[in-house]
């Protein structure tokens, strides 16, 4: 179970119908990230039935949160999304 703490606003104030009521914490395995090698975390690529072909689909819609999209989805929302938005948006996740 993922470890979680409560989101709250420095000011005190209640959160924003949007903002989620808790985080989830980034997980620690043990020493730093740039010591760990690919076969120790033994990394599972999932895909949450987002997939799609940007060679033959357009598409410039994403259901990635705004503060995990790539640039262009949230700079240039009119442009269709590429190969590399999805590899740009792996970067702001695991990066």
């Amino acid at each position: 179970m993922p470890t979680t703490e409560p989101v709250v606003r420095l000011d005190s104030r209640p959160l924003q119908p949007n903002v989620p009521s808790t985080a989830i914490l980034p997980m620690w395995l043990g020493k730093p990230c740039e010591e760990l090698s690919a076969s120790e975390v033994q990394l599972l690529l999932t895909d949450f039935g987002e997939a799609y072909s940007p060679s033959t689909e357009n598409r410039c819609e994403i259901r990635t949160p705004l503060a995990f999209a790539p640039p262009e989805a949230r700079f240039e929302p009119e442009r269709s999304l590429s190969f590399s938005s999805d590899i740009g948006q792996l970067h702001v996740l695991y990066g």
